[in-house]
């Protein structure tokens, strides 16, 4: 991309760089006090296609699911299972 050399760029404060969350607007002193969240957040379409991937019984479809370790990749496939069977 060409630089236009009329461009004028602001200076940002370093300060206001950075975002940090105020620990008194949670509602909490530990985590040990939320309530705990049952199932699977987001990935709805991960969901679906994983789920839709179960359900083919027949032989030569496999399930593939890649991402980084402890990502939940192998508790949410036993979670899926564990609602179908």
């Amino acid at each position: 991309m060409k630089m236009n050399k009329s461009m004028d760029f602001a200076s940002v404060p370093i300060e206001k760089l950075r975002w940090t969350c105020d620990p008194d607007s949670l509602g909490f002193e530990k985590t040990g006090e939320c309530e705990q969240i049952r199932g699977i957040i987001g990935q709805e379409r991960a969901l679906a296609a994983i789920r839709m991937g179960l359900e083919i019984s027949s032989p030569g479809y496999n399930i593939y699911a890649s991402g980084l370790t402890g990502t939940g990749k192998t508790s949410t496939i036993k979670t899926l299972l564990g609602q179908l069977a």
